[in-house]
């Protein structure tokens, strides 16, 4: 038992529309760029608050957040009086031998570890007539376990170097021809 329906309008097709599935026609030109434009700025965004958020959770951006009504001031650490730098012992140190005296990298990895240290990586520099012994930090806020550290090594002087983080280290002594 066929039955048959009586032909309506969707039955009749215009001739100029290119009919993509049973009721979609074709998308408007132009549209793929827009589709792809979208998803670009929101894959951009999502990218900036995620960096800025582990920024945030690392301690790398302060956003004044302080220990009770917001009102006091966040001072860095070069604000502080020598007594109040926290001196932060669990930050890696690199050791590098700058200077032409083979195995001192280990024998002050070994000292430093031995006072409370964490130690990382022991070698050689690239460059071994380095003259002056030194010890760069990545960051500001490590200022006060790098004087810390310079201190134990003979009084170095400090430099700030963010590339050193790239190492994997938050401190590196670079041991120099000065060094006793």
């Amino acid at each position: 038992m066929a039955t048959s329906y009586p032909p309506d309008r969707f039955d009749e097709i215009p001739d100029g529309l290119k009919r993509v599935g049973a009721h979609r026609a074709p998308p408007k030109r132009g549209s793929a760029w827009k589709r792809f434009a979208w998803a670009a700025i929101i894959v951009i965004v999502l990218v900036a608050v995620g960096v800025a958020g582990l920024f945030i959770a690392s301690g790398r951006i302060n956003l004044g957040a302080g220990s009770g009504t917001g009102s006091e001031p966040v001072a860095s650490a070069s604000s502080k009086p020598a007594a109040e730098i926290a001196i932060n012992r669990d930050l890696t140190v690199t050791v590098l031998n700058g200077s032409e005296t083979d195995g001192i990298a280990d024998q002050v990895g070994d000292t430093l570890s031995a006072s409370g240290w964490k130690i990382g990586t022991r070698n050689n520099a690239s460059d071994r007539s380095i003259q002056e012994t030194i010890v760069y930090y990545a960051y500001s806020d490590d200022l006060g376990a790098a004087l810390a550290l310079a201190q134990e090594v003979g009084d170095a002087p400090t430099a700030l170097s963010p590339s050193i983080a790239e190492t994997g280290a938050q401190l590196m002594v670079v041991l120099g021809a000065d060094f006793r």
